[in-house]
């Protein structure tokens, strides 16, 4: 209820009664968002204030963010190197993107993968540096084989992981049909919660970046993809990290390029790969997750793996381009503060210790691989 107020409170001041109407439907996902970091998941989580440690947010459940975070985590190469000068990392495993946005925005979240959304919700909150493609697929709205189009979802109820890439994209395709949220009823939920959700009846439809939309075609015959969107990711770091240990945030960079090159290598590298991710994700929830080996490494392939080197495509970020109306998108919602240019985000991107990790292979052990089979 508290969270409602001050939601409210904020539109109220920036805008008049009438239009703040117009916003009613979005603070339960907002404050859903707010709130994420208290999951009990995380309950437990310490960061190590020395400035010794490099604290890396993984998405388990998500892919090829999961699979690439698996294999960092197993790097020797990587421990090595920072060790070497008195460093080291520790991964932390996160449901989703808007929740390792609020701990970056603390300082205790260094580095991450995570959606476009998430990405530039971060971009315009606070200071990051989007250094690295980390996937280029499809997020889908999955329902009931009896609502085939997106028309069909006109007042039903449609479940969401709030404040992530699959609730803009959500609003987006809605929009494409001359609906939005007072069209249907939102029902924020985490990205476990989905598939049993729609089996159950409790909600008609939901939206999902992979593997949970094949997860769940797979396992139920009956479920239809609704409608594909696309959905980026990228790896970002904290500026004030990058500023303050750019020899860190550099070696991260290179074992990301290193786990790329190492799953591309060969499919007995993906195979193993998908399997530590699925132990990971198993771990993480502490129950099994119902990921499949071969729709992980498809996913992987598809989503990243087919794309070389995990480069920043530069073009994504004009003016007027896919992520510009994303972005523009968002802040006619009101879940970006539309007083952040665009040359905001712009300013976010740095490419240049990805271009200076490429051109020196050797100095950074980029084709040498060790990985732990732990």
């Amino acid at each position: 209820m508290e969270c409602r107020k001050r939601f409210l409170v904020r539109m109220l001041f920036v805008m008049s009664a009438a239009l703040a109407t117009l916003f009613l439907g979005y603070v339960s996902s907002v404050c859903a968002a707010e709130n994420a970091p208290t999951n009990p998941l995380y309950a437990a989580y310490q960061f190590d204030k020395s400035g010794k440690t490099i604290h890396f947010a993984s998405q388990p459940l998500a892919t090829p963010e999961g699979v690439i975070a698996t294999v960092m985590q197993r790097d020797r190469i990587l421990q090595k190197r920072l060790n070497a000068k008195g460093l080291k990392i520790r991964f932390y495993p996160f449901l989703k993107g808007a929740d390792i946005n609020e701990f970056m925005r603390r300082g205790e979240i260094d580095i991450t993968m995570a959606g476009e959304g998430p990405s530039l919700s971060a971009a315009a909150t606070f200071r990051i540096a989007i250094l690295a493609l980390a996937k280029q697929g499809a997020s889908s709205i999955v329902a009931r084989g009896n609502l085939p189009a997106l028309d069909d979802l006109k007042g039903k109820r449609i479940a969401y992981p709030a404040g992530s890439t699959a609730n803009i994209g959500l609003l987006i395709a809605l929009s494409t049909v001359g609906m939005d949220e007072r069209s249907v009823k939102l029902v924020p939920m985490e990205i476990t919660q989905l598939t049993t959700a729609l089996v159950s009846g409790q909600v008609d439809a939901f939206s999902a970046w992979e593997p949970t939309p094949s997860i769940a075609l797979e396992e139920h015959r009956h479920l239809r993809t609704v409608s594909k969107f696309l959905n980026t990711g990228y790896l970002y770091a904290n500026g004030s990290f990058l500023e303050r240990n750019s020899f860190a945030a550099e070696e991260v960079l290179a074992s990301y390029v290193r786990a790329v090159r190492w799953l591309r290598e060969s499919d007995h590298n993906l195979t193993l790969a998908a399997k530590w991710s699925i132990q990971t994700a198993d771990t993480f929830l502490g129950k099994a997750s119902g990921r499949r080996v071969a729709t992980v490494k498809r996913i992987t392939m598809q989503d990243l793996l087919r794309f070389g080197d995990p480069v920043l495509t530069v073009g994504d970020f004009a003016q007027n381009g896919y992520l510009s109306r994303t972005f523009q998108f968002l802040q006619s919602r009101g879940m970006i503060d539309a007083a952040v240019s665009w040359e905001t985000v712009q300013k976010s991107l740095s490419n240049v210790p990805m271009k200076k990790i490429l051109a020196a292979p050797r100095q950074y052990q980029l084709n040498l691989f060790s990985y732990e089979a732990k």
